[in-house]
């Protein structure tokens, strides 16, 4: 995950954050996702990109049961 600091935060700061899924790789259980964080002013603070991995049956993670 890499992370840009655009302005600073300070005590008190009311942050949105938005996070948007930009590609699925289902073969390697795979996301690439970037987001952007804003203070209550609207204003841009933070922007980050990077991937992570999906959780897959064989790792524990209990299947969603399908649907009828």
């Amino acid at each position: 995950i890499t992370f840009r600091y655009l302005k600073p935060v300070y005590v008190g700061d009311v942050l949105h954050c938005t996070v948007r899924v930009t590609a699925v790789d289902p073969e390697r259980h795979r996301i690439e996702m970037e987001g952007e964080v804003t203070n209550q002013d609207g204003a841009l603070v933070l922007a980050t990109s990077g991937y992570g991995y999906l959780p897959r049956h064989d790792w524990g993670v209990p299947r969603k049961p399908a649907s009828e």
